[in-house]
C-alpha cells in the first residue's frame, strides 16, 4: 500500500503546489484537521522530548494531506467504484486471518496484525453494511442483477447465501475450537474459498463495467463479504472493534433501516451463544482490564501526568511510558485509549482541536439526517467514524498508520461528497 500511496501522494503535491491552499480550503474538516496538527507542534515544543516530536509530526502532516489526495481521485473514478475495491482488499485480507486463525498463528503473517486488520474493520464494515442496505428511489421493481460474468443473479438468494457463508466462515476461524482434523479443516477452507472468489469476481466484474452496477455489489456485500468480514472481526478477538461496529451498526439502522434492529439484536446475541470464544473474551474483560501493566495501571500514570504537564509530554513522546510506570509491558507503548493519548501528549487545548475537527466530520457525514433525503454513503462514514471513535475507548486507534489511511480514505470521499452535490437520486 506504502510503494503506491507516497509516490502517489508526491504527484499530486506536484500537479496541486500552486493551489494547495485553495484546494485545503475546499475541505472545513481536512484543514481542522492540519490546524490541529499544526497546534500540536507548538505543544510538544514544552514536552519532554521535543526532538522527536518535532521529527515525527512530518509524517502526520503527509498522511493528513491524504484526506484531499483521495478526495481528488473520487472525482476521478466515483465513490462508489473506490469503496468496492477497498471492499475487496479488506476481504481478501479478512479470508487470510481466517486462514490464520484455524491454523493458530502457524500460517506465515501477509497482512497487517490483528489489532490493525480490526480497526480496519471497524471502519470498512459499516461502509460497506451501508452500501448494502442502500436503496435508490428510483429502483427498478425487476429482481435480476445483470454483468458481463454473471447474466442473471436473484437477489432473493443472497439472505440464504449470506447464512451459509457465516457458518462456513466461522467453521473455518474456528475450526481449533470444534478439534476438526485436517481433511475437515482443508475442505472447510475450499469451500469458503469458492464462495469467497465467486463474490470477488461479481466484485471486479462490477468495478469494469462502464457503469457500475450498484445491485451486483450488494448481492456480493450480503451474501458472502459481510459475513466474511463479520467472522474476521470475531475471529481477532478485539472488543473495542466489537463496541465500535455494534454501536456504528445500531445507529446506521436507527437512521435508515429501524426494521432491521431488532435482527441486529438477534443476530449479536445468537453469535455470543454460537461462539464460545467470543463469549469467555467478553466475560475476562474486567480481568483483563485490571492485570498487572494493564490499561488501569496505564491510564492512571496517564491521569498523573496531566497535573505535571498541563501541555502534554509531547506529541510520539507515549513511547516513554515505561519511564512513568516499569511494570507495564515494553511492548505497551500508548494509553490504549485515542482521546487520554491526544490529551497526555498535547494538552487539553490540543484536545479541544481534535474534537473540533471530528465535529467537523460528523456534522457534514450527518447533515442529510437534518436535511433530507438521506444520503446513505455521507452517513455511512460518519456511523464508521463513530465506530472508530467507539473502538478508541479502548485502543490508541489514531496512532495506528493502517487504521488512519483507511479512515482518511473514508474522510477523502465525505470531502468530496461535500465539494459536489449530486443531482442523481440513485448515487448514495
Amino acid at each position: 500500500t506504502y510503494i503506491f500511496f507516497f509516490p502517489a501522494l508526491l504527484l499530486w503535491l506536484g500537479a496541486n503546489f500552486c493551489n494547495l491552499r485553495s484546494t485545503i480550503a475546499q475541505s472545513p474538516q481536512g484543514g481542522r484537521l492540519l490546524m490541529f496538527l499544526f497546534v500540536t507542534g507548538i505543544t510538544s515544543v514544552f514536552g519532554i522530548n521535543p526532538e522527536r516530536s518535532l521529527l515525527k509530526l512530518p509524517m502526520a502532516m503527509v498522511y493528513a494531506l491524504g484526506i484531499f489526495m483521495f478526495r481528488d481521485l473520487v472525482g476521478k473514478v466515483g465513490s462508489t467504484r473506490l469503496i468496492t475495491a477497498l471492499i475487496a482488499g479488506q476481504t481478501i485480507s479478512s479470508f487470510y486471518s481466517l486462514i490464520e486463525s484455524s491454523c493458530l498463528g502457524q500460517a506465515p503473517q501477509l497482512f497487517v496484525g490483528t489489532v490493525s486488520e480490526s480497526g480496519q474493520l471497524a471502519l470498512t464494515f459499516i461502509v460497506a453494511l451501508g452500501l448494502a442496505i442502500y436503496k435508490p428511489d428510483s429502483a427498478a421493481p425487476s429482481s435480476d442483477l445483470q454483468g458481463l460474468l454473471f447474466p442473471r443473479l436473484n437477489t432473493w438468494t443472497a439472505k440464504p447465501v449470506a447464512v451459509l457463508s457465516f457458518i462456513t466462515f466461522g467453521a473455518i476461524a474456528f475450526s481449533y475450537y470444534f478439534n476438526f482434523n485436517q481433511a475437515i479443516r482443508v475442505i472447510v477452507i475450499a469451500c469458503g474459498g469458492i464462495l469467497a472468489l465467486f463474490c470477488w469476481l461479481i466484485l471486479f466484474d462490477s468495478l469494469k463495467s462502464r457503469n457500475q452496477d450498484l445491485k451486483r455489489t450488494q448481492w456480493a456485500l450480503i451474501s458472502c463479504l459481510l459475513p466474511l468480514m463479520f467472522v474476521a472481526l470475531l475471529a481477532n478477538l478485539k472488543r473495542g472493534p466489537w463496541l465500535g461496529v455494534f454501536t456504528a451498526a445500531f445507529l446506521l439502522m436507527f437512521v435508515c433501516r429501524k426494521k432491521y434492529i431488532f435482527l441486529l439484536l438477534i443476530g449479536a446475541l445468537a453469535t455470543l451463544v454460537a461462539l464460545p470464544p467470543a463469549r469467555a473474551r467478553l466475560a475476562h474483560s474486567y480481568n483483563d482490564f485490571m492485570i498487572a501493566g494493564g490499561r488501569s495501571v496505564i491510564w492512571k500514570v496517564g491521569s498523573e501526568l496531566l497535573t505535571t504537564y498541563p501541555l502534554g509530554i509531547g506529541y510520539k513522546n507515549s513511547a516513554f511510558l515505561r519511564e512513568f510506570a516499569p511494570e507495564v509491558p515494553p511492548e505497551l507503548r500508548h494509553f490504549h485509549n485515542t482521546a487520554l493519548n491526544v490529551l497526555i501528549e498535547t494538552g487539553w487545548v490540543v484536545l479541544l482541536a481534535f474534537c473540533w475537527w471530528i465535529w467537523a466530520v460528523l456534522r457534514s457525514a450527518f447533515r442529510s439526517f437534518w436535511t433530507p433525503p438521506l444520503k446513505i454513503l455521507p452517513l455511512s462514514i460518519g456511523c464508521a467514524v463513530i465506530s472508530w471513535l467507539m473502538a478508541g475507548l479502548v485502543e490508541y486507534n489514531f496512532g495506528d498508520s493502517e487504521v488512519k489511511l483507511i479512515l482518511f480514505l473514508l474522510l477523502g470521499i465525505l470531502a468530496w461528497q461535500d465539494k459536489v452535490e449530486t443531482p442523481n437520486p440513485d448515487t448514495p
